[in-house]
């Protein structure tokens, strides 16, 4: 199965990485709105953000996006 199958199949979740340039406060909740407006955006569709920023833990989730991703 080609990858669109599988997205039009499995509901074809979106991932966004942002990138900031310095420090964000209330992460947690900054990204959350973020993917709760860009899901309403699209129809309902699943936005799962991740962010990179100073003061944060870089995980490995940071690195398969950068992989993998496509820069906007």
């Amino acid at each position: 199965m080609d990858p669109a199958q599988m997205m039009t199949r499995e509901g074809g979740d979106i991932d966004v990485m942002i990138k900031a340039s310095g420090p964000v406060t209330d992460p947690a909740l900054k990204t959350a709105r973020l993917a709760a407006q860009l899901s309403r955006l699209m129809d309902g569709r699943k936005v799962d953000v991740i962010l990179q920023s100073e003061g944060l833990a870089r995980l490995p989730i940071h690195n398969v996006a950068e992989r993998t991703g496509v820069s906007l």
